[in-house]
């Protein structure tokens, strides 16, 4: 087993993956929030750092900070298109690059949908096989019913052992009605959240021998991991601050992986640019 190649390849590509995801409108309750006008479209600006990398509830028992930006635009009509750049925060790990192009809508007044697709590159020399063509599909399915906003998401990877995810997230959103110091709207939203999955990804950045709870079905659908999260949000005019605490929880992990249950905490600034649409 080369577990360097490992740690470095979940490093560079596919925690990335997942930590890009959240900005493009994965949850239809925040980022509507945003367009009071229907005849604006909007450019996000977001970054964001976490102490600890996690990918599927797995750390691989290392604590490696990172860091991403990203720069999306969000049209009226529901398309949008994100680019990014991810870095952890070691020398070691080059910058990853990513482009995803998607779409979503409101189904009903109470549920709402989301498909989009997403290709990583690097730009540097690397030893790791397997991340110059870098994809994820990703279809989500939203349900308000009044006492929880659910989620039910499908994710595939896309390598030479391509991957499945199944992720069901719940949450519930809270706005103070007073503004804090007359100026911020204090809100946060809970959630709750499960993955199911294949666990191809073990094969990744040659890692030669995988040793797993079921290792001559690595294609199976596993329980993976469970996340409780508590992000806190502070909002002035188009500027936004979330400050967030998750609990992590893996689960099936083989004996070569280091994760155990973590508390993660991040930091992550948007701003919203609106964009007068022609003939508003």
């Amino acid at each position: 087993m080369r577990g360097e190649s490992f740690y470095r390849f979940f490093a560079l590509v596919i925690v990335a993956i997942f930590l890009t995801l959240k900005v493009i409108g994965q949850e239809n309750d925040t980022l509507p929030s945003k367009q009071a006008e229907e005849t604006f479209d909007f450019i996000i600006l977001n970054s964001k750092v976490n102490d600890r990398f996690t990918f599927l509830g797995r750390d691989f028992g290392r604590r490696i900070p990172s860091a991403n930006i990203d720069v999306m635009y969000y049209a009226n009509t529901g398309w949008f298109l994100n680019a990014s750049v991810f870095k952890f925060l070691e020398q070691t790990v080059p910058l990853q690059y990513g482009i995803t192009a998607g779409y979503q809508t409101d189904l009903s007044f109470k549920t709402d949908m989301n498909l989009s697709y997403s290709q990583f590159f690097i730009f540097e020399d690397s030893n790791i096989t397997g991340i110059q063509n870098m994809g994820l599909l990703q279809g989500t399915f939203g349900l308000d019913w009044n006492y929880l906003y659910s989620t039910l998401q499908a994710q595939a990877l896309w390598n030479e052992k391509p991957d499945l995810f199944i992720v069901s997230k719940h949450s519930r959103y809270f706005e103070f009605d007073q503004k804090l110091f007359n100026v911020l709207t204090v809100s946060f939203e809970p959630s709750i959240s499960f993955t199911f999955g294949t666990n191809n990804f073990y094969y990744l950045g040659e890692f030669e021998e995988y040793q797993g709870v079921n290792p001559e079905t690595p294609e199976s659908v596993v329980f993976l991991a469970w996340n409780m999260e508590i992000p806190i949000n502070f909002e002035f005019k188009n500027w936004t601050v979330e400050l967030q605490g998750r609990l992590v929880v893996p689960g099936n992990t083989p004996d070569f992986d280091a994760s155990t249950t973590r508390m993660v905490f991040g930091c992550q600034f948007y701003y919203f640019i609106p964009l007068k649409r022609k003939g508003a």
